[in-house]
């Protein structure tokens, strides 16, 4: 039994496994409970916010050494503690830090000694390995990346505190404050509470409450909290050990330790060509006929699935989310039950940035380790089999999707959830010169990050399965991912066991 420190709480670690690390996986991988609150009045947290937010304000750059508690909840829940070491300069904005040590729950190939900076002027992630894998040189990933998070969905991007502060502020008007006076580590803190109203898409659990720890005498943060409902226990808790403030660091100072021979860029884009005018294109309306009500579409879509045991798809994926954009073919199978899903990716798929696979690659469940699997084509098979779990938010697809729930089992979830919390309503369409009903789904409230925003379904009229799939929005308003669905066969008595490799 092991302890997960800074938390109390305790669980098993799972044995390690004997695997191939390659740099995909690796990088797919990169990413003390508080009392409740004694209200002191609004007049004293504000004050108490104000005097830290000019701290901040004021610092220029930093180095410090810290913890970082982050976790998944609901499902199979996942956590895991990064003791770090690290310098930050505000202007330009740049940040180093080196994983000093780690401890979780789950297989994470990241390894002690792995160096992140974040440069702000090409908002992008650069990774130097430690151990042999240094040889692949510096790594550059989109900071908009789903792994560019930490488990509990923060982005890595926001580990300075004047980044952290930004948000602290916006969330400030809708929130409740409140302060009250705690210690920590033998020494008193004034504790402010943050807490503001969230929508849960599809019973995700989402981060509602915040707990700041300043320092009285500098008025800098030194340890902060998230909190979800029904949770006591936080979903991320960050303690400064030590801070060192304005010590006049330059951007030469914020460079890999030990870099030498190995300096020079290593992007890894597999095939982008094609990639740059990657756009929606909606299909057009029709007005040939009234659609059928939303109600009477749900029905006969579940009716129809209602009789799936299990079913094999080839589709045409597109995805557009900021940077980063992929297009091409793909093939699932999967089994309702007990549930089972494997992806092929075709050789011609086109990406631009870092992925669990490669073109050529296959990706299935292992449900005993709740893992996906992932193994690349061509020369990337020689690097072995990579598993992540399957609750890792650094595995969703860009536009907020877990992959497991690319599946028309869970489609129909999302379509009702979206009738009970959302707002729904039907057209007819061109599809490919065919008239079909599309419901279309919308959220209340504004968009989230990694999280699904929007959605559309168009469905064959003969059938009532889909033909295609919109996922819109998250942050970029230009966002999406089409999945259109060229052959559905049902029933064809797949087996988990001949889908493995």
């Amino acid at each position: 039994m092991k302890t997960i420190i800074p938390t109390a709480r305790r669980f098993w670690l799972r044995p390690g496994r004997q695997i191939l690390v390659c740099l995909l996986g690796v990088l797919a991988a990169l990413q003390v409970v508080g009392a409740g609150p004694t209200a002191n009045g609004g007049t004293q947290a504000e004050a108490v916010f104000d005097r830290m937010a000019a701290a901040i304000v004021a610092l220029k750059d930093y180095q410090a050494e810290w913890s970082h508690y982050s976790a998944t909840v609901g499902g199979h829940s996942i956590e895991g503690v990064r003791t770090s070491q690290g310098k930050f300069l505000r202007e330009p904005a740049r940040s180093w830090q080196k994983f000093v040590k780690m401890q979780d729950n789950f297989h994470d190939p990241t390894t002690p000694g792995t160096q992140l900076i974040y440069d702000g002027q090409s908002d992008e992630l650069l990774a130097l390995l430690p151990g042999i894998r240094r040889l692949l040189g510096v790594v550059h990933i989109f900071a908009e990346d789903v792994k560019c998070r930490w488990l509990n969905g923060e982005e890595l991007k926001t580990e300075a505190l004047w980044a952290w502060l930004e948000r602290w502020q916006a969330l400030k008007p809708s929130a409740q404050m409140s302060l009250r006076q705690d210690s920590w580590q033998n020494k008193p803190y004034s504790v402010l509470r943050l807490s503001y109203p969230v929508e849960s898409f599809a019973g995700r659990p989402e981060i509602n409450r915040l707990e700041i720890w300043v320092d009285p005498e500098d008025h800098l943060p030194r340890r902060y909290q998230g909190f979800v409902p029904g949770r006591e226990e936080p979903v991320f808790d960050y303690q400064l050990t030590r801070l060192e403030a304005n010590v006049g660091l330059r951007r030469e100072d914020l460079e890999f330790e030990g870099l030498e021979l190995w300096n020079f860029p290593a992007r890894f884009v597999a095939n982008a060509k094609g990639l740059e005018s990657l756009r929606w294109q909606p299909p057009m309306p029709s007005s040939d006929e009234a659609p059928p009500s939303f109600q009477e579409l749900v029905e006969k879509f579940s009716q129809a699935l209602a009789q799936v045991r299990d079913y094999r798809a080839e589709m045409v994926f597109s995805e557009k989310y900021f940077r980063l954009k992929s297009r091409g073919r793909m093939r699932a199978s999967v089994i309702r039950d007990p549930f089972f899903f494997a992806f092929e990716l075709d050789p011609d798929f086109r990406i631009n940035h870092l992925h669990l696979t490669s073109p050529g690659g296959r990706i299935c469940f292992h449900r005993r380790e709740q893992e996906v699997a992932a193994e690349g084509g061509g020369a990337m098979r020689m690097v072995g089999v990579q598993t992540m779990n399957v609750s890792d938010p650094r595995t969703f697809f860009p536009f907020g999707e877990r992959l497991d729930q690319l599946n028309l089992f869970a489609l129909l979830d999302r379509i009702q959830w979206y009738a009970e919390k959302g707002e729904v309503a039907t057209e007819m369409v061109n599809y490919h010169g065919r008239v079909c009903p599309r419901l279309v789904l919308k959220r209340k409230g504004q968009p989230r990050p990694a999280e699904i925003q929007d959605m559309a379904v168009v469905l064959a009229p003969e059938t009532g399965l889909p033909l295609r799939v919109d996922y819109f929005g998250n942050l970029d308003p230009q966002g999406f991912a089409e999945v259109d669905y060229l052959k559905i066969e049902t029933n064809v008595g797949l087996r988990e066991d001949a889908l493995y490799f």
